[in-house]
């Protein structure tokens, strides 16, 4: 029952801060990134069929791991596109001793200095095969 439990709490979830609602057809459709030392620069691309959220992100990783730098660009059909910045409420990396290196968190979407969206994304693995960096 709590192997259950802890699968349905591990999803992507977008959803909206004004009134909750949850774009439930949003998926992660990429996680990359570049480690460098204490710094880790990752791209998310989250969508669905009509629209794509990107966000940039840099990290200096430590105890605790934090966020540097962090904007997004998201462009939907029959919509102007919105961009701004990352703010990150709680962050997970796991450093990839045994593995490639895993990014998740709860973050937020902000524009104008309003928060827009909150994204919660499970712990997931950064593709860094054949990326020398990410942009931003």
């Amino acid at each position: 029952m709590l192997a259950l439990s802890a699968c349905q709490n591990a999803k992507l979830t977008v959803r909206r801060t004004r009134d909750g609602q949850e774009l439930k057809s949003y998926h992660l459709r990429s996680m990359t990134g570049t480690r460098d030392g204490d710094q880790l620069v990752s791209e998310m691309v989250i969508g669905d069929n009509s629209g794509t959220l990107i966000m940039h992100m840099k990290f200096k990783i430590g105890v605790p791991i934090r966020l540097e730098t962090g904007d997004y660009v998201w462009e939907r059909a029959g919509a102007p596109q919105i961009q701004g910045s990352v703010r990150a409420e709680a962050v997970t990396f796991l450093g990839g001793q045994d593995g490639p290196p895993s990014l998740g968190g709860s973050f937020q979407l902000i524009a104008n200095d309003l928060p827009l969206y909150d994204v919660k994304v499970p712990s997931t693995p950064i593709n860094t095969q054949g990326k020398n960096s990410v942009p931003r």
